[in-house]
């Protein structure tokens, strides 16, 4: 769990934190059942960038950024949930559903 908060929370707080006047993060966490859902939806100041499929980190330091998205769906993955990147030219969203987790 730290590593699926931890990699989407710091994504959508830096791409917010982009923008000049209006940065905003939404976060919804809902239980169905046994499921958790967890919705975390933000504005950016940059279009979104893919490269075969794969985000493209927007942050300077590509050698040492770049991985949280990669990290973020293994780890849903193995825990028999799935992770879905939706976007707009200035809104990011992450949908992730983690079965059985509750």
């Amino acid at each position: 769990m730290n590593i699926i908060f931890s990699n989407v929370l710091e994504n959508a707080f830096c791409a917010a934190s982009d923008c000049m006047y209006n940065g905003k993060v939404e976060v919804v966490i809902k239980s169905l059942f046994n499921s958790l859902d967890i919705y975390v939806r933000n504005n950016m100041s940059r279009p979104v960038e893919e490269k075969k499929g794969k985000l493209i980190t927007q942050k300077s330091d590509k050698k040492n950024h770049g991985f949280g998205t990669m990290n973020l769906r293994t780890c849903v993955n193995i825990n028999g949930g799935s992770v879905v990147y939706k976007y707009t030219e200035s809104i990011f969203t992450t949908e992730i559903i983690l079965p059985n987790v509750i």
